[in-house]
């Protein structure tokens, strides 16, 4: 076992960056239904250096370049949701980075399946508390604004992400938004993980790999598991719950000065999957026809 760590360490995502590839855009544009847009959003350095001073103020001894994949991930989320001052935010799955303990919102929520002494520490009593299944928070209906999940939707095993998407459903006031990123959108629907087992497999539709290696499924931290959609798949677990006439539903493919992002050629993103590049987001909106956003 320490063999192996030291060989995952120094040789990462031997068999996935190989077997595992993004949907091209042409592709994504050509299969996605009427009712899920396809845009992009160009993210200034500039902007998001200057984001970052404000939101995420230890970003440097945290993550060293401003364009490490992280930081890219809280900026888009940030802006896609739009963040008032009277908006109630839960991040879903998360832990003490990002913005949740900076954000200038009227009530802040961390849920993950169990937090930490430590996370609570870090974030302060500012911030609410709930430790439960993604699949069923104990919230009411229509109760809150916005929702940010950071690199975590990926991690839901079994029918969590269906489950997560009806959460979503429920919860969300009239006008409000959930934004997940990033969205691993490829050819085929795969269920990956970096334990030598064959637990990790959930659907029969799914092609399993069992890779060692593999950085994505996170270790023991997020479960050793993660799943990437065909589209399909991405229409049977995601589209399908959501309604055209209640619900707008966008992918957001994101690009750093005009280049997709994160930059794949850089140290801080060097032993990252390569299904990662290029970061698409999902943003879904609950349809009022009386909202009025505000930046």
């Amino acid at each position: 076992m320490r063999l192996m760590r030291h060989f995952s360490k120094k040789w990462s995502n031997l068999l996935i960056n190989h077997i595992v590839q993004s949907l091209p855009d042409h592709v994504l544009s050509l299969q996605l239904p009427e009712k899920c847009r396809y845009s992009e959003m160009d993210i200034n350095k500039n902007d998001l250096k200057r984001w970052c001073d404000q939101y995420v103020p230890d970003w440097e001894t945290s993550f060293g370049d401003i364009r490490h994949k992280k930081i890219i991930e809280f900026f888009c989320s940030y802006n896609l949701l739009r963040l008032c001052p009277k908006d109630i935010l839960m991040d879903v799955a998360g832990g003490t980075y990002g913005y949740l303990k900076t954000a200038e919102v009227a009530r802040r929520i961390l849920q993950d399946r169990a937090i930490a002494n430590f996370i609570i520490e870090a974030l302060g009593t500012e911030v609410d508390y709930i430790e439960s299944d993604a699949g069923n928070i104990p919230l009411p209906e229509n109760s809150i604004d916005k929702i940010s999940c950071h690199h975590s939707f990926e991690h839901f095993q079994n029918d969590t992400d269906i489950r997560f998407i009806r959460e979503v459903k429920r919860i969300l006031k009239p006008g409000g938004m959930c934004c997940i990123v990033p969205l691993f959108l490829t050819k085929r629907f795969y269920e990956i993980t970096d334990e030598l087992t064959l637990h990790r497999k959930y659907s029969d539709a799914s092609t399993r790999i069992i890779d060692p290696t593999a950085t994505l499924p996170g270790g023991i931290f997020s479960g050793n598991y993660a799943r990437t959609y065909s589209m399909a798949a991405f229409n049977n677990h995601i589209l399908d719950q959501l309604d055209a006439i209640e619900w707008n539903v966008n992918i957001v493919k994101v690009l750093l000065n005009g280049r997709p992002a994160p930059y794949p050629d850089i140290p801080c993103n060097k032993n990252v999957a390569s299904v990662n590049f290029p970061y698409r987001c999902l943003l879904i909106k609950k349809k009022n026809l009386n909202d009025k956003n505000c930046r």
